[in-house]
C-alpha cells in the first residue's frame, strides 16, 4: 500500500535550508510529486525547464552504453546511480528511487555536495515507501 501522507510530508521535509523544489518523476519523466518553498513556484517557467532537464538528462544517460551489461549487451535499470547539473546559482541533483522514479532536488546557493547528500538522505527515507508499490510496474 502506498503511503502518499508520508511520502509528501517526507519530501515537505526535505524543503529548507536552500531547497527550492524536490520533484518526484517516473521513468518516463512525468511528475508524480513535487514540493517547495515557495506556493507560486509551482507555476514558474524555471521549475517546468527543472522538471524536464531532470527527466531528459536521466533518460538519454541510462540508456546509453555506458549503462549496459558489458557481458549481456542489456540495459539494467539501476546502473545510473545520480544525474548532477550545475546552472550557476541552481545546483540539481537526482536519484534513483523505488527502482522505477527518479528523485530531483534543486538547491540555490548550496554547494554541490549539499545538494547530494540531501537528496541521497531524501531517497533513503522515501526508497522504502516507494520500491514495493514500483517494483511491479516494469
Amino acid at each position: 500500500m502506498l503511503d502518499a501522507a508520508a511520502i509528501n510530508s517526507s519530501m515537505q521535509q526535505a524543503v529548507e535550508d536552500g531547497v527550492v523544489g524536490v520533484f518526484l518523476l517516473d521513468r518516463d519523466g512525468v511528475l508524480l510529486t513535487s514540493a517547495s518553498a515557495d506556493p507560486d513556484y509551482v507555476h514558474t517557467k524555471e521549475r517546468a525547464m527543472i522538471i524536464a532537464a531532470i527527466s531528459n538528462v536521466w533518460r538519454a544517460c541510462a540508456s546509453n552504453d555506458m549503462a549496459k551489461n558489458k557481458l549481456t549487451n542489456k540495459v539494467e535499470t539501476e546502473s545510473l546511480e545520480q544525474v548532477l547539473i550545475d546552472f550557476g546559482e541552481n545546483k540539481i541533483c537526482a536519484m534513483s528511487v523505488g527502482g522505477n522514479a527518479i528523485l530531483g532536488l534543486v538547491g540555490s546557493g548550496m554547494e554541490m555536495g549539499l545538494v547530494k547528500l540531501k537528496t541521497a538522505t531524501l531517497q533513503r527515507r522515501l526508497d522504502s515507501y516507494l520500491r514495493h508499490v514500483l517494483s511491479t510496474f516494469n
